[in-house]
């Protein structure tokens, strides 16, 4: 009994001195939940939450995000990249209505030059390319304002949760900006276990083993009645 309490001991001490040395290599204030970005006014940005491609639109979901989990059900997010799909579909449908048109015109002059002349031929292709040119620029705006729209109905939607979407214009990418309050402190969770656990393991393994070990080694209940007949006799 005595070598397993003694090993018990030691084995407490060296937990409590291992876990004070991880909590002094760790810092001791709060740290927010979030990744790494996080801003200096309370908002942390999620880089690239709706990643979207010009051919297959954005990425249908799966689960909703780790970081929007806690903001946006799965059922708001996935009808969200839904109205965004709808929105590339249409785009996609008119792109590839202007390069058949494109093709059937460069065709059409290539085909005129041979009869007309080159000088046709290299004027009509430079004012085809122009106009597809603006025609692809026109479509882009457009697909623009209509997902900055989608972005700003769903800001107001959920204007209480503090979220807001952004879009990027070049690639259509949309990022999400998470408004957490100030006055609310969240901790991590690997920083709560050396936190809480000093407090308590100090205050209760002193004071109930060294209670209980010197009355049973000391002066054990057998040996009193042993020992007492013999002085009678």
């Amino acid at each position: 009994m005595g070598i397993s309490l003694d090993q018990e001991q030691l084995l407490s001490s060296a937990e409590q001195q291992q876990q004070q040395s991880q909590l002094s290599e760790q810092p001791q204030y709060v740290i927010p939940i979030g990744p790494q970005n996080v801003l200096p006014m309370g908002k942390f940005k999620i880089p690239e939450t709706f990643s979207c491609n010009r051919f297959t639109g954005y990425e249908k979901p799966t689960t909703c995000p780790t970081e929007l989990s806690n903001y946006l059900s799965f059922d708001d997010y996935k009808s969200l990249v839904n109205s965004l799909n709808n929105k590339m579909d249409s785009f996609h449908r008119l792109y590839w209505c202007s390069i058949i048109v494109y093709m059937v015109l460069i065709f059409s002059c290539s085909f005129s030059g041979v009869f007309i002349g080159v000088i046709f031929l290299v004027v009509s292709i430079i004012l085809i390319v122009a106009v597809f040119l603006c025609f692809l620029f026109y479509l882009q705006n457009r697909i623009f304002e209509n997902i900055k729209k989608i972005c700003n109905e769903y800001n107001v939607q959920f204007s209480n949760r503090n979220i807001k979407f952004e879009v990027a214009k070049k690639q259509f990418k949309i990022s999400v900006h998470i408004n957490y309050p100030q006055n609310i402190s969240f901790v991590l969770p690997q920083y709560l276990q050396p936190q809480f656990q000093p407090q308590f393991q100090p205050q209760f393994q002193p004071q109930f083993q060294p209670q209980f070990q010197p009355q049973f080694q000391q002066q054990p209940i057998y040996h009193q009645n042993i020992y007492q007949p013999q002085q009678q006799q």
